[in-house]
């Protein structure tokens, strides 16, 4: 209870705290000297909303490229704050692929944490470095917006390549494959001067005696700081 002098006023501060997404409505008796005075207050619950823009993403998966070992990619996307209040994000990475000698974590995001206005967006910088040869670097990333419903997770895949030129079987079977010493004993190492590559593939005994042709994927490219010149040679 508190007193107030005639012709005086008072502020009265009230919170509101959902639980849920929902409308609420509350009757409250404001109680004094002789009667006492009904108010009625209503509030909207609303959950935090981020929208994630720029990312190509293909069943929860985001392929960030090849990068050459040592060297780094980086890819930027934005996250748009779509509430109507400040919210803070926290990005979460956890290495479930290839590991670097060095040891760093090859996959990271900067801003990892920040507080974004109502909606206001924030760029963020994806970033891939490997140091070791291999297909197979992959991270769960995921953004973690408190209260949110919708999960904001992906798989970030990734390659790297000890010289510039390279050449690799795409297919799921082959990406998936467990990891072998020698998985790469045919491409030489030398940097940005390609040794040549080579690769053996048996394509389907009934296709060969049937006389029909058999396709076999393959993904050739060039994630060095300048151009190269490729020929095909078919050594059977």
């Amino acid at each position: 209870p508190s007193f107030m002098e005639a012709g005086a006023s008072q502020a009265v501060s009230l919170a509101f705290r959902p639980r849920k997404e929902s409308t609420f409505r509350e009757n409250n008796w404001l109680e004094f000297a002789g009667g006492r005075l009904r108010y009625c207050l209503t509030g909207i619950g609303v959950s935090p909303h981020f929208a994630v823009e720029g990312l190509e993403v293909d069943n929860g998966m985001v392929d960030i490229g090849d990068v050459l070992a040592g060297r780094e990619l980086a890819r930027s996307f934005t996250l748009r704050n779509q509430s109507p209040f400040e919210v803070t994000y926290n990005i979460q990475i956890r290495n479930v692929g290839e590991v670097n000698a060095s040891n760093l974590n090859p996959v990271d995001c900067v801003p990892a944490r920040k507080a974004v206005a109502a909606g206001e967006e924030q760029e963020v910088a994806l970033t891939f470095a490997g140091d070791t040869e291999s297909l197979q670097y992959q991270a769960m990333v995921k953004v973690v917006v408190p209260n949110q419903k919708e999960k904001l997770e992906y798989r970030v895949v990734g390659r790297c390549w000890a010289q510039a030129a390279f050449l690799y079987d795409p297919s799921p079977t082959a990406r998936s494959a467990p990891l072998r010493l020698d998985r790469f004993k045919d491409q030489a190492g030398g940097g940005e001067e390609a040794a040549p590559i080579k690769l053996e593939h048996t394509f389907p005994m009934t296709a060969a005696q049937a006389r029909e042709e058999a396709e076999f994927p393959l993904r050739v490219g060039n994630c060095g700081g300048g151009g190269v010149e490729g020929a095909w040679d078919n050594l059977a």
